[in-house]
């Protein structure tokens, strides 16, 4: 009798063609989580997803000041007028997405979708901050920026943003940078950085 792969009734019961049933092509070889994902050209490969890589490192309740000199570009949009946010960062979740203290680090090749937040108390008036995220701590950092300006002394400001990160390598890591117009001791009291492979490379 042929392998049929349609027109096989409903498995609720035992049913004679339940023999016919098989998992997917090469499903031996799948990993935990993965997908298959077709070629185009009549084949294709299991691949990781965000099902089975993705991350969220956070920050709770951190006192711990992030010293920022005044920016030499007011646009804030020169690299070295930024510093890394080190401070009280914890691994929320991890799945394929691991910590390395103060960045998340991806284990597979790909394109990423990232998302960052955070409330931030700003000690002076009239100061702007700026967010970035970086790639293996490695100018250019991102070209897109959260700017948010604080009205009142010891202002709170939320912020957030998200976009897609094409293109890292295996153990590339993604991490927050912060700058501000004037000097002053910027604290990242709650914060959250999340991770999701989209795209496989």
């Amino acid at each position: 009798m042929p392998t049929e792969h349609i027109n096989i009734t409903d498995g609720t019961t035992d049913s004679p063609y339940d023999g016919e049933r098989h998992e997917p092509k090469s499903i031996s070889r799948a990993g935990l989580n993965q997908i298959y994902m077709a070629d185009g050209a009549g084949s294709g490969s299991w691949k990781d997803t965000a099902m089975n890589t993705h991350g969220d490192m956070i920050i709770t309740g951190s006192t711990t000041a992030t010293v920022t000199s005044a920016a030499s570009d007011a646009t804030l949009a020169t690299d070295s007028d930024y510093v890394k946010i080190t401070a009280g960062w914890s691994l929320a979740h991890g799945d394929g997405v691991t910590l390395n203290t103060d960045e998340l680090v991806v284990s597979t090749a790909g394109d990423y979708f990232v998302s960052f937040w955070a409330d931030v108390k700003i000690p002076k008036n009239n100061n702007f901050i700026g967010i970035k995220y970086a790639i293996n701590d490695t100018v250019p950092y991102a070209t897109r920026k959260i700017i948010s300006q604080s009205t009142t002394v010891n202002d709170y400001l939320n912020v957030a943003g998200m976009g897609i990160v094409v293109s890292l390598s295996a153990n590339d890591t993604i991490s927050m940078y912060i700058a501000s117009t004037q000097a002053d001791s910027l604290i990242v009291q709650e914060a959250g950085l999340v991770a999701m492979l989209i795209h496989p490379g």
